[in-house]
């Protein structure tokens, strides 16, 4: 399984043009690190359905994330369509994080009562 940063994703996707804010908002959603992605979707309230799915596709291998498309839909319609990222995105916040606590010394200050 390969990995990928979020930072690269994100440099990437600034990169392309005419992206639909739809589809934007669900490579975020991936460079956050969501595994499962509904590419199609109803509006609440309205009649309106969002189809991000082609669009999508072709970014996610633009951007060389692996993935599987599942269809959980009773009767196999385009709103049950589910991509399952297979590619680890990293986190450089959580990395850099991690190291700092690394270091063998316990930083937290543990408050003492004096009484």
């Amino acid at each position: 399984m390969n990995s990928v940063n979020s930072k690269v994703i994100l440099k990437k996707l600034n990169r392309l043009n005419n992206v639909n804010k739809h589809t934007y908002n669900l490579v975020i959603d991936i460079s956050q690190g969501q595994t499962e992605i509904y590419p199609v979707y109803k509006v609440p309230d309205k009649l309106t359905v969002i189809d991000c799915y082609n669009e999508l596709i072709s970014i996610l291998l633009k951007l060389n994330i692996n993935f599987a498309v599942e269809n959980n839909a009773p009767r196999k319609g385009r709103i049950g369509i589910k991509i399952i990222i297979k590619t680890k995105i990293v986190n450089i916040h959580c990395m850099l994080a991690k190291k700092a606590n690394t270091n063998g010394n316990n930083t937290t200050k543990i408050p003492t009562i004096k009484g």
